[in-house]
């Protein structure tokens, strides 16, 4: 369809189906006289639609005809194409000159607006023809051809239908592709167009066709026309346009009014009306049904088109530009303003004029809101690495101080950007050194606040008394100060001498290790543990005491490990932690934590976490 399409581009083949239809039209004429010179009628639909190059094979194809019909009479013959070709491309050039007012597009009945344009074009081809040629039949040649106002209606009617086709099925038009030069000023070439048509008229209706210097003043006037320039760049010319309502209407109208002339035509033909005078007595009666049946409709497409299809039509592309400063918002505002109508649309305009003032208040809030999130998260950002600074991480430094002692390791990761999980490891004297772990109820900014109140008190008391249970019986009473959100801390507090390879230790509501014992497997601490941190003062723990050889290993965690799920699962559990670590029981302590980490991520389908995950490990040397 493409490549067919395109051959309406191709010069060439404009001039051979200009030539071909021509001759078609030539034999319809001839056998069927009654129907007058079609190819007149048509002539100026195809200049219209294929440019000069259809004329040009017109034109050939109408020398051709007369130097058949009346070969001696040569230079008569070249007259009457020449005449034939101004007149044509009178039609074609007139669409890009009159009245480009929603600027330079290819021939079409978008509106009102253009359809009048297309009958002034009609209109003054008719002129043309109808000076001209009477004057060749008067004064020239004997040559006779049937055409008169009821053919301008006719190819008025026929060049709406082809525009329609022509628009709906992309067919390409044939549009300038060269721009005149400009002799004159522009405005003064509509007034050689208005003086044109004027002196037609009185030629045609009011003088006879013998007065020479008239005629020359009218053509001069058509020829200095045509030499009119476009107004805009004739490269840039639309193609296509998409039909609205008013054009289906209108096009709908046009066809109802053919079928019924063509209907009293056949009526007629079959009545035996068949000579030309009874043809005109249809034409006549045609035009009266147009005239009867066109002009109350145009005037209600005239009153819809204003009202209805030109304002949609202009809110729709005011509707569809892009907004993206203050001036642009003020220049759209201007422009829905000069949407004059006062029915529905305007009830509509209204509406979407408060729909953009809403949109622009949530816009700015948006934005608003938005810059404080931003800067919420930026202060959530400074939070997050001001907490991670605080978990110790100096494994291998601690490692090489205490080389012969004890190795650790441990991992803190927060399901938010800040969390209330934490474990800390410190050397409390020479001949001991301390590691905790413990858990924040809650999440978020709150959680962590306590977190780190907890991590300071509990260092700063393991190192002021050496029983951890009194460490844990004042950081509690100290937590329970001020306790506004209700917060509890589950910890668990260790201690180990180095020289007497002792593990003292305190559990205020927090999971049971896993403890590996003189190279067993790792197992659960079977002890109760106390009430949890912050939930009540003057609470006394208790400090219990295991002694621990080489290799002995501790391994404390959160219930974010325990409890990770993937929704389906349910929770990843204590059997499944015992069995995997066991797996890695005799690893270095940093790939134990490591492939714990790894499992939980693959148990929960690697996807997000829900809660703080925090694990740590120390094992004897």
């Amino acid at each position: 369809m493409k490549n067919k399409r395109n051959l309406f581009k191709s010069r060439k083949f404009i001039v051979l189906f200009s030539i071909i239809l021509t001759s078609i039209l030539f034999g319809v004429s001839k056998i069927f006289p009654q129907f007058g010179d079609l190819h007149i009628i048509i002539l100026p639909v195809l200049s219209l639609i294929l440019g000069p190059f259809a004329i040009l094979g017109f034109a050939l194809t109408e020398f051709i005809f007369l130097m058949i019909t009346y070969p001696e009479h040569i230079i008569s013959n070249v007259l009457v194409v020449l005449l034939f070709f101004i007149s044509n491309f009178t039609v074609w050039k007139s669409w890009y000159s009159i009245m480009n007012k929603y600027g330079l597009k290819s021939p079409n009945f978008m509106g009102l607006y253009n359809i009048i344009k297309l009958f002034i074009i009609f209109f003054s081809y008719a002129i043309t023809i109808l000076i001209f040629f009477t004057f060749i039949e008067t004064q020239i040649l004997d040559y006779e051809f049937k055409f008169n106002y009821i053919s301008t209606i006719f190819s008025f009617l026929i060049a709406l239908i082809s525009l329609y086709a022509v628009n709906y099925f992309k067919i390409p038009m044939y549009t300038p592709k060269i721009q005149f030069k400009e002799f004159l000023p522009k405005k003064i070439y509509p007034i050689f167009l208005i003086l044109f048509i004027s002196l037609g008229l009185i030629q045609t209706f009011f003088l006879d066709y013998n007065n020479n210097v008239l005629m020359l003043i009218i053509t001069a006037l058509l020829i200095i026309y045509l030499l009119k320039p476009y107004d805009e760049d004739i490269f840039k010319i639309r193609h296509y346009t998409v039909l609205n309502l008013f054009s289906k209407v209108n096009i709908s109208i046009v066809l109802l009014i053919m079928i019924i002339s063509i209907i009293l035509i056949v009526i007629h033909y079959i009545l035996g009306l068949r000579d030309y005078g009874d043809y005109l007595n249809v034409t006549q009666i045609t035009l009266f049904l147009f005239i009867v049946m066109s002009i109350p409709l145009l005037l209600y497409l005239y009153y819809i088109e204003k009202n209805v299809t030109k304002p949609l039509n202009r809110l729709s592309e005011i509707m569809s530009e892009t907004i993206t400063t203050h001036e642009e918002y003020s220049q759209h505002e201007q422009r829905l303003e000069k949407i004059n109508v006062n029915n529905e649309i305007k009830s509509l305009i209204d509406s979407l004029w408060d729909m953009e003032h809403d949109v622009i208040k949530y816009e700015r809030n948006l934005v608003k809101i938005t810059s404080e999130k931003e800067r919420y998260e930026t202060e959530l950002k400074l939070a997050s690495d001001i907490q991670y600074s605080m978990i110790p991480k100096d494994f291998e430094e601690f490692h090489d101080k205490f080389c012969d002692k004890i190795e650790l390791w441990g991992i803190m990761k927060a399901a938010r950007q800040v969390g209330g999980d934490f474990y800390d490891y410190f050397q409390i004297d020479e001949d001991n050194i301390g590691f905790v772990i413990g858990d924040v109820s809650g999440k978020g900014i709150s959680a962590a606040l306590i977190m780190v109140k907890a991590m300071t008190l509990i260092q700063d008391y393991a190192k002021q008394y050496k029983d951890l249970s009194k460490t844990f019986y004042e950081a509690n009473n100290s937590l329970c100060e001020e306790n506004v959100e209700n917060h509890f801390v589950t910890c668990w507090l260790g201690k180990i001498n180095v020289k007497t390879m002792e593990l003292s230790f305190v559990n205020a509501g927090h999971n049971p290790p896993l403890i590996k014992l003189n190279n067993n497997d790792f197992e659960y601490m079977d002890i109760e543990p106390e009430l949890v941190l912050a939930a009540m003062e003057n609470m006394n723990y208790k400090t219990h005491i295991i002694p621990l050889t080489k290799e002995d290993t501790i391994f404390l965690y959160t219930d974010g490990v325990t409890e990770a799920n993937d929704n389906y699962k349910g929770f990843y559990g204590e059997e499944r932690l015992k069995n995997i670590i066991n797996a890695h029981k005799n690893d270095d302590v940093n790939t134990i934590i490591s492939s714990i980490e790894e499992n939980i991520k693959a148990f929960c389908n690697y996807e997000e976490q829900f809660d703080d995950t925090t694990m740590f490990i120390i094992r004897v040397k």
